[in-house]
């Protein structure tokens, strides 16, 4: 199997040096680029990365989300955002635009290998606190469904 091939991308220079430390000498996890702003993003996406680290700040470009340009320009890529504390609904917005997790950042330390391990499995990595709150939306859009 090869390795999951990831991009850093963090607004901070020392955020992303500390991210790309921790998975240097993560087995089966390949750096393969950082970014700093929007624009480095959607360059680094030429190298077609498994997981793409992208820090909640840089998520947007004049306002409107970068999720959906990602997704157009690099299908296979799986985005994990990096942020603070954030809203249940706006997580939420932001996993229906295409990302595939969240972490938090004062988590990293302990989480962010396993984290990109999952998602670049596939799988998604949300905090347990919103899993009932994505239920309920997939419940809402069940009912609505069935209403048609």
């Amino acid at each position: 199997m090869s390795a999951i091939s990831v991009v850093v991308a963090d607004q901070q220079r020392a955020l992303r040096s500390a991210y790309i430390r921790q998975l240097l000498p993560e087995t089966g996890i390949a750096v393969i680029g950082q970014a700093a702003t929007g624009y480095e993003v959607m360059k680094a996406l030429k190298l077609k990365p498994h997981v793409l680290l992208l820090d909640w700040g840089i998520s947007s470009i004049h306002g409107v989300s970068i999720l959906p340009l990602i997704r157009h320009h690099s299908p296979g890529t799986m985005v994990i955002l990096l942020g603070e504390r954030t809203s249940r609904r706006r997580l939420l917005d932001a996993l229906s635009l295409g990302a595939r997790g969240y972490l938090r950042k004062e988590g990293l330390r302990i989480l962010l290998p396993k984290a990109v391990r999952v998602v670049g499995q596939g799988d998604a990595w949300v905090p347990r606190t919103i899993v009932s709150t994505i239920l309920a939306e997939v419940g809402r859009i069940g009912r609505g469904a069935h209403a048609l």
